[in-house]
């Protein structure tokens, strides 16, 4: 790889790479003494991303194809776009999607045979929930499913607005690996945390996950604050923790609504821990890709 620019970070950077990805510019970013140093493969390009920077930062940018900015700078118009680029955080989603036409009779306290398989407990050999149940049926399986049981349309969309832009921004920084072990340490450690605490088996949701991801995000903003994927208007996780306690108060009962809470408080803990626990700051190489 040969050096084509050596450029102090800023708001405008990782735009700036995205667009050179989107272009077909071959590109590696990483840090080196404070500064980001752009390598492309061959001399013959370097004059090229030159030229592009400075046209970058003249406000010319038409030849990206597409205005790319920050990490939260998707519109409307780049939805399919962005199912493209992330398709770990996508496929969990059309998971959740694909399930949820099958739970319609949940509400009605009517348990289907999809559902049957889903909930934390086999309820046709009993409707008690415990850690010991769990422990001694052998359906480990249970111990996650219950991420995929939503109650209403709106359970369902909301989570799943919430599990798309924390989940895109961890899957941009640290890969779709990473993205499916948080998703299933979190829901496993949420579902626990609720059965622990005593519940209905009919409970579920990604909300345990949702909250599971928004810790992760806020301790790697911490921990990795020069990265662009972990940069968002502060109103977005303050809101989501808002309700956090909000729902902890059980003032959701007085309008009917049957809250997991344990698994929110569980998902949200174990994300933080595992946000702190995955070290300090990190190359740009993927976040430089933002958009």
């Amino acid at each position: 790889m040969v050096r084509a620019l050596e450029v102090e970070h800023d708001a405008e950077l990782a735009g700036f790479v995205a667009a050179l990805h989107a272009a077909r510019v071959p590109v590696r970013t990483f840090e080196e003494r404070g500064k980001v140093v752009l390598a492309v493969p061959g001399v013959e390009l370097v004059s090229v991303v030159r030229s592009l920077h400075q046209r970058w930062y003249n406000g010319d940018r038409g030849w990206s194809g597409a205005a790319h900015t920050s990490p939260a700078g998707a519109g409307m118009g780049g939805v399919l776009v962005q199912i493209r680029r992330f398709p770990a955080v996508t496929f969990l989603l059309a998971i959740a999607a694909a399930i949820y036409p099958f739970l319609l009779s949940l509400p009605q306290g009517e348990v289907g045979t999809v559902a049957a398989w889903l909930l934390v407990v086999d309820v046709a050999a009993g409707t008690d929930v415990s850690l010991a149940r769990l422990a001694g049926d052998a359906q480990v399986w249970r111990w996650f499913t219950p991420m995929f049981v939503h109650f209403s349309l709106m359970h369902l969309v909301f989570n799943c607005a919430v599990v798309f832009e924390f989940g895109r921004r961890i899957e941009g920084a640290r890969g779709g690996g990473t993205l499916w072990l948080l998703v299933a340490i979190t829901g496993l450690i949420g579902n626990l945390a609720q059965v622990a605490m005593g519940t209905s088996p009919l409970y579920g949701g990604l909300s345990g996950v949702a909250y599971g991801l928004v810790g992760y995000v806020l301790a790697r903003q911490r921990r990795d604050a020069g990265n662009p994927w972990w940069r968002m208007h502060p109103a977005i996780p303050l809101s989501m923790l808002i309700f956090l306690v909000l729902f902890s108060t059980g003032v959701t009962g007085l309008f009917g609504m049957h809250v997991a809470n344990a698994a929110h408080w569980g998902g949200f803990v174990s994300g933080v821990l595992l946000g702190l626990l995955a070290g300090g700051a990190s190359r740009l190489d993927r976040s430089a890709g933002a958009s």
